[in-house]
């Protein structure tokens, strides 16, 4: 009877073992996708930010030309909180989809 139950535990140890190959693979999975996406995060984000330098720098030049501003001063604020709105809902998105996936 002792072999019995040897044999049993040597089953469930195995079973186990084999239960715990899965997890760290689906962990592992996990977290290559999660890496994956911050990558992809990051990158459109640099991308939206240099867009937007240029954008901020084309205006700029539009108002200084149109006389709307003086050289040497800022681009109004409202006009400078538009993409910065813009760059946070994509991050903010991109965060949901981390959290939430």
């Amino acid at each position: 009877m002792s072999e019995e139950s040897r044999e049993q535990k040597k089953l469930s140890f195995e079973q186990l073992s084999e239960k715990e190959k899965i997890l760290w693979d689906e962990i592992r999975n996990i977290r290559e996708i999660a890496l994956k996406l911050l990558q992809w995060g990051v990158t459109v984000l640099t991308a939206l930010q240099t867009a937007i330098f240029f954008f901020r720098k084309d205006i700029y030049q539009r108002m200084i030309d149109s006389q709307e501003i003086i050289q040497g001063h800022y681009i109004p604020w409202n006009r400078y909180i538009i993409g910065t709105v813009y760059l946070f809902f994509v991050a903010t998105i991109f965060s949901y989809i981390l959290v939430f996936k």
